[in-house]
């Protein structure tokens, strides 16, 4: 029998991937050369280092690696939900990775940004998630932030916040924002 949806669109396959889970969904590019860069376009991005350290007996480092090497690789199409659950460590993920990694979502007009952070140091997020235009979704989770002195939110419908200290920019010691959002 012959082998019909490697031939369908590149845009109609990555489309058909963007359904299965990100570890499945990158597996996909061994099944043929017509599948290897599908992987390429993915709108869903999903980078939980627990569960792939936990499941997959993956180093922290080589979590870096993937995280880079698919942004690396991808085509530059708009990102529909970008997910990062991490800790960081400041050896291997620093806050400096973190924030290249959304900026790069941010860039990519991503829609759904989650982040998650289990070691509390990530204390700011980068200035262009404040006013990024095509965000709609928002979920913090345990980290403290630090949040700017302006922020605009223009789409954000959907702002979910959990385990999340708020400090103000103008503090030098920080000190809990009273009125949150």
């Amino acid at each position: 029998m012959k082998d019909r949806i490697s031939y369908l669109p590149n845009g109609i396959c990555s489309h058909i991937v963007s359904f299965l889970p990100f570890e499945e969904a990158i597996k996909t590019s061994i099944l043929s050369t017509q599948w290897r860069h599908i992987c390429c376009s993915l709108s869903n991005l999903e980078f939980c280092q627990y569960q792939l350290q936990i499941r997959k007996n993956i180093k922290v480092s080589d979590f870096k690696d993937l995280i880079y090497d698919t942004l690396i690789l991808h085509d530059g199409s708009d990102i529909n939900k970008f997910v990062l659950k991490v800790i960081i460590d400041g050896a291997n993920v620093s806050i400096h990775h973190v924030n290249a990694w959304i900026a790069f979502a941010v860039r990519h007009n991503v829609r759904s940004l989650e982040i998650s952070e289990y070691s509390f140091d990530l204390e700011r997020l980068p200035l262009c998630v404040f006013t990024c235009s095509t965000l709609t979704e928002l979920r913090l989770s345990y980290i403290r932030l630090i949040l700017p002195s302006t922020f605009i939110f223009p789409m954000v419908t959907t702002l979910e916040v959990t385990h999340v200290k708020f400090y103000s920019e103008s503090c030098n010691i920080p000190k809990p924002i009273t009125r949150v959002l």
